[in-house]
């Protein structure tokens, strides 16, 4: 089993240790088997997704570019070469890359926060392995992204939610639709109070 960086989960309180270490444990098996097996052919897939579907779209002048699961960064590189660094920032309970705009932290944590959001994606896993971190990243998105903004998930098909229905009611619209993934647009703010 690979090592962890100890440092790195010291500020995180809002999880029982041995939810915590089940969470490392996984982290780092999805880190070594998850992606490995096709690598390359993932991650040109999800870069090539970013720059041609997102290049189609008008993305909002305001607003910050919000990873949920950073992962390797790979794709977070590619947000900040497209929408500048100062704008992206990534999530995760680690950071082996080191990357100057990953945010350490349990992402079940992060419902209070407020950050207006361009993008938001929730790459936290699947639904059924991690339904409270994905919950968290939802309701982030829903109280987050501005109108004009999206938000990328897993969809209905591949979570097993009925997460269109979700976020219909607060304002969004699929407007790309994979077996795997939707992405929605934030048309108004729905029966969400802002």
């Amino acid at each position: 089993m690979r090592e962890y960086n100890k440092l790195a989960f010291q500020g995180i309180q809002s999880i029982p240790e041995d939810e915590l270490e089940k969470a490392r444990l996984f982290y780092w098996s999805e880190f070594q088997c998850g992606w490995s097996k096709e690598p390359q052919t993932e991650r040109t897939q999800w870069l090539s997704f970013f720059k041609n579907i997102f290049t189609q779209y008008s993305i909002p002048e305001k607003g910050f570019f919000i990873m949920l699961g950073s992962f390797d960064c790979e794709v977070l590189d590619s947000w900040c070469d497209l929408f500048g660094s100062q704008r992206c920032i990534g999530y995760d309970i680690e950071n082996p890359k080191k990357h100057p705009n990953v945010r350490v932290q349990d992402i079940r944590s992060i419902e209070s926060e407020s950050i207006p959001s361009a993008l938001v994606w929730n790459d936290c896993g699947y639904w059924f392995l991690n339904p409270q971190t994905n919950l968290s990243g939802l309701k982030f998105a829903i109280k987050n992204v501005i109108v004009g903004g999206f938000y990328l998930s897993r969809s209905d098909q591949s979570s097993g939610m009925g997460l269109s229905l979700i976020l219909k009611k607060n304002g969004f619209s699929p407007i790309f639709e994979h077996p795997s993934v939707t992405l929605y647009q934030r048309i108004n703010y729905g029966s969400h109070k802002r």
